[in-house]
């Protein structure tokens, strides 16, 4: 049989030229490309690590009938619709004032070059005196939205906002607030702080 030497289709390499003899190579070419099933991240994480799948691999969790796809060097969910959720224990955060501290609330998400990412934050507040209350949101430590309350004395449920284009790779999002006078407490066990994360496409 001719030994013609291999062709690149795409990004698939060592494929045989026609009517050559198949490459041994190309066998770990195609593995490399196949729709893998898992029965959970877990044995995917062990069996076939991003690293060693590389960019642009695809598999599927069974357990959750879940999309996969390598992106940089991580796992994320394929498409957008992705989300990361964080709920707050039953803990109030209280004696929040001037000074701004962290509600201890953080979200981290793998996101993938030129998507949208829109952040969602529900709060039950408790204030001390009507006043003006500064709700934060940061990106990997740096603030990318501030929130302005003007709160009355008592509970009040607030929800805020913000939309973000980070570049690709894992990135955190947290929580911060403070009060121009008074006191703040978040009333967790009244009803637990909410911080989702939302993939909204390209």
């Amino acid at each position: 049989m001719a030994t013609n030497p291999p062709i690149t289709i795409g990004s698939l390499a060592n494929v045989p030229a026609p009517g050559s003899a198949v490459n041994s190579a190309y066998h770990q070419s195609i593995a490399n490309r196949v729709v893998h099933r898992f029965a959970d991240v877990a044995t995917r994480n062990t069996q076939w690590p991003a690293a060693t799948a590389g960019p642009g691999a695809v598999c599927i969790t069974l357990d959750t009938g879940t999309l996969w796809q390598v992106v940089g060097a991580a796992w994320v969910r394929a498409g957008a619709g992705q989300a990361a959720f964080f709920q707050a224990p039953a803990t109030d955060q209280t004696g929040i004032g001037a000074a701004a501290v962290s509600l201890s609330m953080a979200a981290t998400f793998a996101a993938i070059a030129g998507h949208r990412y829109k952040i969602t934050v529900v709060l039950l507040t408790n204030v001390s005196t009507n006043t003006l209350r500064r709700f934060f949101i940061d990106r990997d430590g740096t603030q990318i939205f501030i929130g302005l309350f003007t709160l009355a004395g008592g509970f009040q449920t607030i929800v805020y906002q913000a939309y973000d284009s980070p570049a690709a790779g894992s990135h955190t999002y947290s929580l911060r607030a403070l009060s121009d006078t008074g006191t703040v407490t978040i009333s967790h066990s009244l009803q637990p702080g909410t911080l989702l994360v939302e993939d909204v496409g390209a």
